[in-house]
């Protein structure tokens, strides 16, 4: 791209008296542009055209619309663009995000904080400021007693984590467009997954036994007022549902979201394997999962009951999930510790993690390594060995 400059000082107007730096070019589309600036006197305005010109060499003629760009201008693109719902061919994404919801709620958070402030004037210590702010940001959450009040928790660094990876990414596709020519995530250090909180929670055999008792159906009387008058109403409590579902994420590995695309011609009942398609996965390759015998008896009786495409055809099961843990005193488990019960148990098994991080459909070993843990039994195992040593 050639650009001409000039340095001249303002005879007429306004202006008058003062040091002016032009530069001309023609864009990518052939349209011509000027570009003119104001220095404090003739060394600076060399100084200025000298770094004028050299922006908008490096930007392809872009840094002009960088300039002027805010961050919100840069999220509607991003959006529009980038984070959008995904498009596949021939079983691959091409465009788009698979998750969407997470991706949108990050930009959210964002924008609140950048909204109209100019790219530009984003810096390593803007990242540190946002970081600070959003981890001293408490997130409302339902009350335990089921009330319709709010209560508050810290927020986790992991999730201001996953908002800065947006950020960066958003950064990325600027500094490609030519809108930035410096990256302030470069040195920042503002991303620490070291300081991330680890999750170590396995389901012990005792804890799945009773995880699973609870996983029936019932109906209760609830005792309540209407129009200030008591009366009874009878409640079903649908959670038979779950005892599938939970016994697939243990047998299995898969991930809750595998588990609620998966469909019943992907379960081969003879070969007793389970294909997961790549469009489902988190890394958009294929894999071929072992059934277990008690995964494939509870899948054959759970079909005779359901004869919809999906195996799992429920939106979400976070409040059924919720109070059948409550019921049985493990309000601290989560749905994927079930995952990273399944392939603990496969390297305690005997399993090598290059194996259990295939079934797992892990792409790097250290993510495996991640989510084998040592339990107060596996400890106890050490020690002995120890000993004999």
């Amino acid at each position: 791209m050639k650009v001409r400059s000039k340095v001249f000082k303002r005879k007429t107007g306004r202006g008058k008296g003062s040091w002016v730096v032009r530069l001309e070019y023609d864009d990518e589309f052939g349209r011509h542009r000027c570009v003119e600036r104001r220095a404090r006197g003739k060394s600076e305005a060399g100084d200025l055209r000298d770094r004028l010109s050299d922006e908008i060499q490096k930007s392809l003629g872009h840094i002009r619309t960088g300039e002027r760009m805010t961050f919100g201008d840069l999220a509607d693109y991003c959006e529009k663009h980038y984070y959008k719902r995904a498009e596949y061919v021939d079983g691959r994404r091409v465009a788009g995000v698979r998750s969407l919801q997470p991706a949108r709620s990050a930009i959210a958070a964002l924008r609140q904080h950048f909204g109209p402030r100019l790219i530009r004037t984003i810096h390593k210590n803007s990242l540190l400021d946002y970081k600070v702010k959003r981890l001293n940001t408490p997130v409302a959450t339902k009350k335990n007693n089921g009330s319709s009040a709010l209560a508050q928790r810290p927020r986790r660094i992991a999730s201001v984590n996953r908002e800065l990876t947006i950020l960066r990414r958003m950064v990325k596709i600027a500094l490609s467009e030519g809108w930035l020519l410096r990256d302030p995530f470069a040195g920042a250090g503002v991303i620490s997954v070291a300081d991330e909180e680890k999750r170590e929670r396995i389901l012990s055999r005792d804890e799945e036994a009773r995880l699973l008792e609870a996983c029936k159906d019932d109906r209760r009387i609830v005792e309540t007022t209407r129009g200030g008058k008591p009366y009874s109403i009878e409640v079903e409590h649908r959670r038979s549902h779950l005892r599938p579902l939970i016994i697939l994420a243990l047998d299995t590995g898969m991930r809750r979201g595998e588990l609620f695309k998966l469909h019943w011609n992907d379960v081969d009942f003879e070969r007793r394997v389970i294909r997961v398609r790549g469009t489902h996965t988190k890394t958009q390759r294929e894999r071929t999962v072992p059934l277990t015998r008690r995964a494939a008896l509870v899948l054959t009786e759970w079909r005779q009951s359901n004869k919809k495409e999906h195996v799992f055809p429920f939106a979400d099961v976070k409040a059924a999930f919720s109070a059948v843990r409550k019921m049985v005193g493990l309000e601290d488990l989560r749905f994927h510790d079930l995952r990273h019960t399944a392939i603990t148990r496969m390297v305690r098994g005997g399993i090598s993690p290059s194996e259990a991080g295939k079934v797992a459909g892990h792409t790097q070993p250290t993510t495996t390594y991640r989510y084998i843990n040592t339990d107060m039994e596996s400890l106890a195992r050490i020690a002995a060995v120890l000993e004999r040593g």
